[in-house]
């Protein structure tokens, strides 16, 4: 019986050294890939950089875009409330119940 419990216990030592070996070398295979991953983040990150100092007024355009659309949408809103006979009302009721609470 003790041998065969001691046979066994070597199989599953075995084994999980077996085991503990690939774990090892994934875990060495993910470090390499986070190093490259790391490498390709700086040069990815000195591209944009070096875009946005060749192209600043690209930024600006497509802010000046923003706020045009912005300040559309917000008109659209303006139109919409004139169109409807009681939001004056609406807005100086809104107004007294603000000047209650």
């Amino acid at each position: 019986v003790s041998l065969t419990e001691n046979e066994s216990l070597h199989t599953s030592l075995s084994l999980l050294e077996e085991e503990n070996d690939r774990i090892r070398e994934e875990a060495e295979a993910y470090k390499s890939l986070a190093e490259q991953a790391q490498e390709l983040a700086k040069i990815l990150n000195g591209v944009v950089s070096d875009e946005e100092e060749d192209h600043p007024e690209d930024d600006e355009d497509k802010e000046d875009k923003d706020d045009a659309h912005h300040d559309d949408s917000h008109n659209a809103d303006d139109d919409a409330d004139n169109q409807q006979p009681d939001s004056a009302d609406d807005s100086v009721d809104k107004d007294a119940i603000k000047a209650d609470e």
